[in-house]
């Protein structure tokens, strides 16, 4: 095992694998917010795991048995492995860096400072007022306060319908009936609050309509 290429999150996941298996695997995960660690489907296979690789320029590992690569043809690349196959992958001489991912939260609260928006908006005088957007996604709730009043158009494609000139399918709503429309994932609601919510200090143009 070639350990000064692995990350040791990933040696100590593995090391606990080989002493306590899945059970102690996944209760490591879970208290250190790591993923990419798939179940074996039954006690004779191996649990698998979800890599991100640094590799050499053009580098070649197809000749690794059991590991599925995506061989884009880059140096930064993922992986699906057997964690039996860690020591395999991690003496492959055109590997450079093995390391699996990590838990992210969301940090909506800091990333318009983190992206310097409030200076934009003093440099520009932007504002997004007179500007109208189209989101494609999940949807919107319109009911909600931020939006209350601001969307013009929803062309729900979840529904039976008329259609809309762009598609004869789905249907329209316009007016007061866009409340009708329902976002049942709420992705859709939150991208369209990142872009223009009334109420976000975070929203890149709270002026907007949607």
């Amino acid at each position: 095992m070639e350990y000064r290429k692995i990350s040791p999150s990933l040696v100590r996941a593995y090391d606990t694998y080989l002493e306590s298996g899945w059970e102690g695997l996944s209760s490591r995960a879970d208290r250190q917010g790591l993923a990419g660690f798939i179940a074996p489907p039954d006690a004779a296979q191996s649990a698998r795991v979800v890599v991100n690789l640094l590799c050499s320029e053009n580098a070649d590992l197809t000749d690794l048995i059991d590991v599925d690569i995506d061989e884009g043809g880059q140096r930064v690349r993922t992986a699906t492995l057997p964690l039996d196959a860690l020591e395999r992958l991690s003496e492959h001489p055109h590997v450079e860096w093995i390391s699996q991912d990590e838990h992210v939260e969301l940090h909506l609260d800091v990333a318009a400072g983190k992206v310097g928006l409030p200076d934009y908006r003093t440099r520009t005088n932007i504002s997004g007022k007179g500007v109208i957007i189209g989101i494609v996604d999940t949807g919107i709730d319109a009911t909600h306060a931020d939006f209350t009043g601001r969307v013009q158009r929803i062309w729900d494609q979840t529904v039976s319908g008329n259609g809309v000139p762009e598609g004869k399918y789905g249907r329209e709503y316009t007016g007061s009936d866009v409340t009708k429309s329902q976002d049942t994932d709420g992705h859709g609601t939150q991208v369209a609050g990142v872009a223009a919510g009334a109420a976000l200090p975070t929203a890149v143009l709270p002026t907007r309509r949607t």
